[in-house]
């Protein structure tokens, strides 16, 4: 049976980013953001050694393929100046808010690709250091002006994801080799909220 989205409709393959709202960076082998925000724009700077979903006969959530629609790089790909509603990372590795200064540039870059009052969805475990909760915390909270963004985000909310919770009965997620299961732990929805004013 395919893998249906939350309005009920198999997730499809997209090939051009125009008119996308959505947007997961990372993804590999995941397909969390096609299931949970329709018609969203799954890449990631490698493409797995692995069939396509739609290369497939027949394919379901345990399928070994990838959902992947286009190779780009978190920081450098500027998608033609378009800009989303949501940027979703699953278990982020190499890029997101492990120091300061990395917190600063991830922000930079989150706010250039975001719309007005955007939304990053950030699934993670309390272990990486790339989506910890304390993490992105101390640079929301830090005072000092060398590590501000060029915009304003605040935590909006956070979830504990127990054993029992929605998203780890339903999605199988992994460590950036593949070949390792992730265990995410916490759910963060993290809002733009303005523009910082330097004057």
């Amino acid at each position: 049976m395919p893998i249906l989205d939350i309005n009920g409709h198999p997730i499809t393959h997209l090939n051009t980013q125009s008119n996308i709202r959505n947007i997961e960076f990372g993804a590999g082998k995941n397909y969390f953001g096609k299931v949970l925000y329709p018609e969203c724009f799954l890449t990631d700077k490698n493409l797995p050694s692995l069939s396509h979903f739609t290369e497939l006969p027949y394919y379901d959530k345990n399928s070994d393929c990838h959902y992947i629609d286009f190779i780009c790089d978190f920081d450098n790909h500027n998608f033609n100046e378009h800009i989303f509603d949501t940027i979703i990372l699953c278990n982020p590795f190499g890029f997101g808010y492990s120091t300061l200064i990395l917190a600063q540039s991830f922000f930079n870059r989150v706010g250039d690709l975001l719309n007005d009052n955007g939304q990053v969805v950030v699934i993670s475990s309390h272990t990486n250091i790339f989506g910890k909760q304390k993490n992105l915390q101390r640079f929301l909270d830090s005072t000092e002006p060398e590590f501000y963004s060029k915009y304003i985000f605040e935590l909006e909310s956070f979830e504990e994801l127990t054993p029992e919770h929605v998203i780890r009965l339903n999605f199988t997620f992994r460590k950036s080799c593949l070949d390792e299961i992730a265990t995410p732990s916490q759910k963060m929805i993290i809002r733009k909220i303005g523009i910082r004013n330097n004057g």
